[in-house]
């Protein structure tokens, strides 16, 4: 549900470049999704359950509006700041993201440590768990409520500096929200961004398989009674942890002055993004269901194996996104920016279908 309509949003907004407000797109899509937290925290108030059925109808609908938002989001954002022709401005999205899956991700593990063990009551235990909930929900929707705010404070900032300082030599189409945008086909883009359209696509297609493994992966300690963190929820919580910081410390390499200047080529790009498909046989000699690891060690497949996947994630990520602009002809970065992102989407798309091929080995 979430990658179909991902992927479907973004082609039909691709589709729509022609004198498109990429901002009002952005505030849409903040207003949509802290709309949908804001109906998870209230579903999360003790009362009489729904049936199955209308429960499931309910998540798959959250997921539904989710996807819509998230990829309205992803196509207005970069189209945004890539019309800006500022690299920073690009990395500063991308690390933004990869904050954004950091957070939630303490959040969570939090939320989980919240929880008593199975020794306590159930009807203990489900409170607990309602109340954590909660808590995560309602933090979403108070981050969401946070952006939208920031984000049409930004926008109208810049609608005033527009408005006052025409003459300026800064370039006022580049403010100017009414301004006319031309249609470039996916073609045209593709030509010219070959290798970094493919690294990009190859990057999030191996990543998919990362929350396969972090669901399947156990913890190897044999300690009696077993230490809190490797209890499934919690070690799991750990391993999305690690992901996310490495990715986003993957993307703040930019950040480093002797790396900054020195973009890897694009082919090379295209072949770091293929050689991750070598951490998948890593993961297979992890305990994955239980059944017994080559590498008898925890923090080895906290740190070496998820922290490196989520670093090498973050980096092929960051250069590829900052490198496309300089590709495309300046009334074409805009599109090159939504195109991009798009292909963000094709590649967890297909992925999470892989994915299913995967978890079965």
């Amino acid at each position: 549900m979430f990658c179909v309509t991902g992927l479907s949003t973004h082609l039909f907004l691709l589709r729509l470049q022609k004198n498109a407000s990429y901002s009002q797109r952005v505030l849409v899509s903040l207003a949509l999704t802290g709309f949908v937290f804001a109906l998870l925290t209230l579903s999360t108030i003790p009362k009489q359950g729904p049936s199955p059925n209308v429960l499931f109808a309910f998540v798959l609908f959250m997921v539904f509006i989710c996807a819509l938002s998230g990829s309205m989001n992803q196509n207005g954002l970069f189209a945004y700041v890539t019309g800006f022709s500022q690299p920073a401005y690009t990395q500063a999205i991308l690390v933004g993201q990869a904050l954004s899956g950091v957070l939630p991700s303490i959040v969570q593990l939090i939320s989980v440590l919240a929880v008593p063990d199975s020794t306590v009551h159930e009807a203990d235990e489900l409170a607990n768990a309602a109340k954590s909930a909660f808590g995560f929900f309602l933090t979403a929707t108070v981050v969401c409520g946070g952006a939208f705010l920031a984000f049409l404070y930004l926008h109208h900032s810049q609608a005033r500096r527009a408005r006052y300082t025409p003459d300026e030599d800064t370039d006022t189409s580049e403010w100017d929200v009414l301004s006319t945008k031309k249609s470039v086909s996916l073609l045209t883009l593709f030509r010219k961004t070959r290798w970094l359209s493919l690294a990009i696509f190859l990057c999030f297609c191996i990543t998919m398989a990362f929350p396969v493994f972090a669901s399947q992966i156990q913890s190897v300690s044999k300690e009696k009674p077993p230490p809190r963190y490797s209890q499934p929820g919690v070690f799991i919580a750990l391993a999305l942890l690690f992901w996310n910081s490495g990715d986003l410390l993957g993307r703040m390499t930019l950040l480093i002055p002797s790396v900054k200047d020195r973009k890897p080529p694009q082919f090379v790009l295209f072949v770091l993004a293929l050689a991750r498909i070598l951490f998948i046989p890593l993961f297979l000699m992890c305990n994955v269901r239980g059944r017994g690891a080559a590498i008898n060690s925890d923090l080895f497949y906290l740190v070496f194996i998820q922290g490196l996947f989520g670093l090498t994630n973050g980096y092929v990520c960051v250069y590829v996104m900052v490198s496309a602009p300089d590709l495309v002809d300046e009334e074409e970065r805009e599109a090159a920016g939504a195109y991009m992102g798009m292909l963000i989407v094709a590649g967890l798309a297909a992925g999470s279908v892989l994915s299913f091929f995967i978890g079965a080995l």
